[in-house]
C-alpha cells in the first residue's frame, strides 16, 4: 500500500514519539509498503529512516515533506497549522496515498481542514490529549477545545488504532465513537543488539564505582513522568545512583531538586542519547525507571514505551503505570509511593549486593532475561506493524 504517515512531530528528537514514528516507518517499509511523511521540520531536518536499523541520512523511502513552525509567536501555532494543511493538500494529490495514517496531536487543526474523504483516514492515538492539558494548564477553555478539536479528527476516520482497551473506553466514552471503529494495537520497541561488556565500560567512562546501584532513566522530562517520587526516596539510599537521560521543561527544576534533597552529585543529567546508546548505557544499570505518574496514565490511556524498550534492554523496569506488569517489571503500591519506592530500591540493592555487585550477566545471563524473550515474542515494532497492516486493509475492504 501506498501510505501518507501525516505526523505534526519532529521526527529528529530522540523521544519516545519520534521513535515511534520512524520505527514504525521502517516495519511497515519491510513489509513491503510505501510510506511517505508529512511531518514538522526540526533542528536535524535531514534525519531519516534506515530500513535496517538506526536513523540514516538522506531522503524517507517514498519521499519526505516538512513544514516549520513559523509565523508571530501568539499565532504560530495557527500559522504553521495552515502552512501543514497546505503541505497535506498537495501532498494527497501529489502521492496519491492509499491510506492516510494520521498521529493525532494535541490541537492538530489541519486535517480538519482539509478534505480527506477519497482516502481511508486510519487516526493512531496514543493517550486521551485532555489529559496533557489537564496536566499543564487550569484552563478548562483550554481543555475544552483540546476535547473539541480531538473529537472532530476522530469522528473523521475511518478507523482508530489506540494502544490500550483503556483509551478505547476513554474515546468511546468521551466522544460517542461507535466500538466498531477502533482496533487496540499495542506499541512495540526496537530489540536492538545488545553488547555484553558495555556495562563496566560506560561506569568508567562516567566514573561510577563498582559499588554504586545504578538506575538509568530515558525520555522527556515532562510533569506526568513521575521522577520526583523516585529523586525524593534514591536521596535516602546513598549506595544508589541516576542517570537521567533527556531534555524538557522540567530539566532545570529536577535539577535543582536533586541538589536540594541532597543527592545532586549522585544524580547525573546526561542529555539526549540515541537509542543505541540509551541500549550501552542500560547495560551498566541495574535498575531502568518508567515511573509515570499512575493518574496520569489512568487519565490519558497510554502506555509507557520506556517500559517496553527497558525489558528489550534486557533489564529489570521499575514502573508505576497501571495494568498488569510484563515479566520483569516491578511494581510497588500506589499508595505512600514514596516509603514504597526506597523498600523495593532497598530490596533490589541488597538482591545485587548479596549476589557480589555483578557489573555483568545480572539478574541473568546478559540477552536472556524473561522481559526481552517477552518483546521478542509478541512486542516488537515489526509485531506493531503487522496489527496496522491487518487492520488498515480491513478498513479499505469495508469502505
Amino acid at each position: 500500500m501506498r501510505i501518507l504517515y501525516y505526523a505534526p512531530i519532529d521526527p529528529s528528537l530522540g523521544q519516545g514519539h519520534a521513535a515511534h514514528l520512524r520505527r514504525m516507518t521502517e516495519a511497515l517499509t519491510r513489509r513491503g509498503h510505501e510510506v511517505r511523511w508529512l511531518t514538522l521540520a526540526g533542528e536535524a531536518a535531514e534525519l531519516a529512516v534506515g530500513v535496517a536499523g538506526e536513523p540514516s541520512r538522506g531522503s524517507g523511502p517514498a519521499g519526505w515533506e516538512t513544514v516549520r513552525r513559523e509565523g508571530p509567536p501568539k499565532l504560530r501555532h495557527l500559522w504553521t497549522e495552515r502552512r501543514l494543511a497546505d503541505a497535506l493538500r498537495r501532498t494527497v494529490g501529489a502521492f496519491r496515498p492509499e491510506i492516510v495514517l494520521l498521529r493525532i496531536e494535541l490541537f492538530s487543526l489541519a486535517p480538519l481542514w482539509v478534505d480527506l474523504r477519497r482516502q481511508p483516514l486510519i487516526i493512531e492515538c496514543n493517550s486521551a490529549l485532555v489529559a496533557h492539558v489537564r496536566d499543564t494548564s487550569r484552563s478548562q477553555l483550554r481543555a475544552r477545545a483540546a476535547g473539541a478539536c480531538e473529537r472532530a479528527l476522530l469522528l473523521r476516520a475511518d478507523g482508530i488504532g489506540v494502544v490500550t482497551r483503556r483509551l478505547q473506553t476513554l474515546l468511546e466514552e468521551s466522544h460517542q465513537i461507535p466500538r466498531e471503529r477502533f482496533a487496540v494495537i499495542p506499541n512495540g520497541t526496537s530489540l536492538l543488539q545488545l553488547d555484553p561488556g558495555a556495562g563496566p565500560v560506560v561506569r568508567r567512562e562516567l566514573g561510577t564505582g563498582p559499588l554504586d546501584f545504578v538506575a538509568l532513566f530515558a525520555g522527556n522530562l515532562s510533569s506526568w513522568q513521575g521522577l520526583d517520587p523516585w529523586l525524593e526516596a534514591a536521596a535516602c539510599l546513598p549506595q544508589v545512583e541516576t542517570w537521567i537521560v533527556g531534555s524538557g521543561t522540567e530539566r532545570a527544576r529536577l535539577e535543582e531538586r536533586a541538589r536540594r534533597l541532597g543527592s545532586g552529585a549522585r544524580t547525573r543529567f546526561l542529555g539526549t542519547r540515541e537509542e543505541g546508546e540509551i541500549a550501552r548505557l542500560a547495560q551498566g544499570a541495574q535498575l531502568l525507571l518508567a515511573p509515570q505518574d499512575p493518574d496520569f496514565m489512568r487519565a490519558s490511556g497510554g502506555e509507557t514505551l520506556k517500559l517496553l524498550f527497558g525489558l528489550a534492554c534486557d533489564r529489570p523496569v521499575f514502573t508505576r503505570a497501571p495494568g498488569p506488569p510484563p515479566p520483569e517489571s516491578l511494581r510497588i503500591p500506589e499508595a505512600d509511593s514514596r516509603e514504597g519506592i526506597i523498600a523495593l530500591l532497598a530490596q533490589e540493592y541488597e538482591r545485587w549486593a548479596a549476589a557480589g555487585h555483578p557489573l555483568i550477566d545480572w539478574p541473568w545471563p546478559n540477552g536472556t532475561g524473561p522481559g526481552r524473550r517477552w518483546v521478542e515474542r509478541e512486542r516488537t515494532w515489526d509485531h506493531t506493524a503487522a496489527r496496522w497492516e491487518e487492520f488498515a486493509l480491513s478498513v479499505v475492504r469495508s469502505r
